[in-house]
């Protein structure tokens, strides 16, 4: 197991989760992939920030150098937080080269619902 500093920087284009009332309140949150537990670590939410929002929150997890970081973006609520999407992130880069910085899909195809800007950093 190894270290890396994610900053989670920014999102975009974010798929809009209420057709009718407000805009997304985004928050992303991400774990190492360990199998069925996962200890998620998480940005605050940005009210109605709709499509883009900034974070430049700092986290840092130990992962296996050739594991992956999972990563959901979601939209927080009263009652149930929405999912707009989410993604796995592979650490292999980030550990041969020793930093990355990057956009990040959010889900595929037809499941597109944004893109995440993170920077990482092995430790």
């Amino acid at each position: 197991m190894r270290k890396v500093e994610v900053t989670v920087v920014k999102v975009r284009n974010l798929k809009r989760q209420h057709a009718f009332r407000g805009s997304n309140d985004p928050y992303v949150r991400i774990a190492p992939d360990k199998g069925l537990i996962h200890h998620w670590q998480k940005t605050a939410a940005i009210k109605d920030a709709g499509s883009e929002a900034e974070f430049d929150k700092q986290m840092t997890f130990e992962v296996k150098p050739d594991g992956n970081l999972l990563l959901e973006v979601k939209d927080s609520d009263l009652i149930h937080d929405d999912e707009i999407g989410r993604t796995k992130i592979p650490m292999s880069d980030v550990f041969e080269t020793g930093a990355v910085e990057s956009w990040y899909q959010i889900g595929e195809g037809s499941k597109y619902s944004g893109e995440v800007y993170l920077q990482m950093r092995a430790l």
